[in-house]
């Protein structure tokens, strides 16, 4: 199996690696995955152009997608805390995706000094993460009204510097399912800029 995974990463690119989708918010479905992996095989197939990537793809199957993708769902901070740590002494998967991070601390602290303690150490942990195991992570963070209405990260500026990347998606106006992403900072030195996409049952999609 191993092999095979091999293959088909040799064929098509990408990592070799298990995700943790770590659930916050309680809106992780199911469904909804095998639904964007069902789109992700078909779109496979469809892009397969010579015999290396066909034959990567013999055989595989939505079940052998959905079983690299593991959920854990974190009703409070506590729990998210201790994922975190428990990751941080083994940790076996390529990416981890926080869903969101700022769901517990935007509202179960009243003792500000203690949140931003806490958060310090979430953001030693994560780099950690990204340091020793070679983790991608990615952090969802909401966003306030802020002065004159600008909006601003719930979790504070000094929130965001830790990020290497950061995107702002926001919904294009007078559209139903279209979002605009813009690039607010890129460590390695991107320029920033703006794309539109589409969220449809096969997962994000180009505009045009």
């Amino acid at each position: 199996k191993q092999r095979y995974q091999r293959g088909v990463r040799g064929a098509f690119g990408g990592r070799e690696c298990e995700v943790l989708y770590v659930d916050c918010d309680g809106g992780c479905s199911p469904e909804r995955l095998k639904q964007l992996s069902e789109a992700a095989l078909a779109h496979l197939h469809k892009v397969a152009s010579n015999n290396t990537q066909k034959t990567a793809l013999c055989g595989l199957s939505v079940g052998e997608l959905l079983g690299r993708v593991h959920v854990a769902r974190c009703t409070e901070y506590t729990q998210l805390l201790a994922l975190l740590h428990q990751l941080r002494q083994d940790c076996c998967y390529g990416v981890v995706i926080v869903d969101s991070l700022a769901t517990h601390f935007r509202h179960e602290f009243d003792d500000m000094r203690k949140r931003t303690h806490l958060l310090a150490g979430v953001t030693n942990t994560i780099l950690a993460l990204c340091v020793k195991y070679n983790v991608s992570v990615v952090t969802v963070n909401h966003v306030r009204s802020g002065m004159a209405g600008r909006l601003q990260p719930c979790l504070g500026e000094s929130w965001s510097h830790t990020a290497d990347v950061r995107l702002f998606l926001r919904k294009q106006p007078g559209t139903e399912n279209t979002y605009v992403a813009t690039l607010m900072k890129d460590s390695d030195g991107g320029m920033e800029g703006s794309a539109s996409f589409r969220v449809s049952s096969l997962g994000i999609r180009d505009c045009y």
